[in-house]
């Protein structure tokens, strides 16, 4: 019963993952993760297909290993965060409370994110000619 539990889990996190894509105050990452910790409880088979996923894989894989996320996540994250400020001020008429409870649940998810570690590839070694002294 509990692995069909996380079972059900992992996938519903997967739905609301790809719903964050689209949607730009709904976090992707987040969701991939905890999908993921579903699955290592439920389903091995569905793991290594989220860890090896040509669009979600990357995003799974460099917090299971290095424990961050890339420059380019952080950035995405950012201007998603300003868009959506920008779009619901300008275009949706709210009350001073909601615009005010907006911008501080960005200013959270902002720092949440600032405070990620950050992943960098290594930089690439140059090849040394075979025989050239070290």
């Amino acid at each position: 019963m509990r692995a069909w539990a996380f079972l059900l889990g992992g996938c519903l996190f997967v739905g609301i993952g790809v719903i964050g894509i689209f949607v730009p105050v709904l976090p992707t990452t987040p969701f991939l993760l905890l999908a993921s910790f579903c699955f290592v409880r439920s389903s091995p088979r569905l793991n290594r297909w989220l860890m090896n996923h040509r669009v979600f894989g990357r995003y799974v894989r460099d917090w299971e290993e290095k424990r961050g996320v890339r420059p380019s996540v952080k950035v995405t994250a950012f201007t998603m965060m300003a868009v959506a400020a920008v779009a619901t001020t300008v275009l949706a008429e709210l009350p001073g409370w909601a615009l005010g409870l907006m911008y501080g649940l960005i200013g959270v998810g902002a720092f949440v994110v600032w405070r990620l570690p950050t992943v960098r590839d290594a930089p690439a070694l140059e090849l040394q000619e075979e025989g050239a002294a070290p």
